[in-house]
């Protein structure tokens, strides 16, 4: 799990620092690692949206969405997934 966490942090400062491409390829990595940390998957699903990269980005939030602990604040991915879903639906 700590290496998980390690490439998980990666991916949040190469997010924060607007390097999409090296914080999709960490924090995929990070759910390589530990495919039942929650984090990494919404980072996925956030960096995947900014990328215009829609299917990614709903594959990554559905999983996200399954494997969150309870408790867990949800309600934006919620919201993004719900939109994605339904934009994709009508198209």
């Amino acid at each position: 799990v700590e290496l998980a966490r390690a490439f998980f942090n990666v991916a949040v400062a190469e997010y924060n620092a607007g390097n999409i491409e090296p914080a999709i390829a960490a924090a995929t990595r990070s759910s390589e690692i530990e495919p039942t940390l929650a984090d990494p998957y919404r980072l996925l699903g956030r960096a995947y949206l900014g990328e215009n990269r829609r299917p990614e980005a709903i594959e990554a939030l559905r999983r996200f969405m399954e494997i969150a602990p309870a408790g867990m604040d949800t309600t934006t991915e919620q919201q993004i997934l719900k939109a994605l879903e339904a934009d994709a639906a009508g198209s």
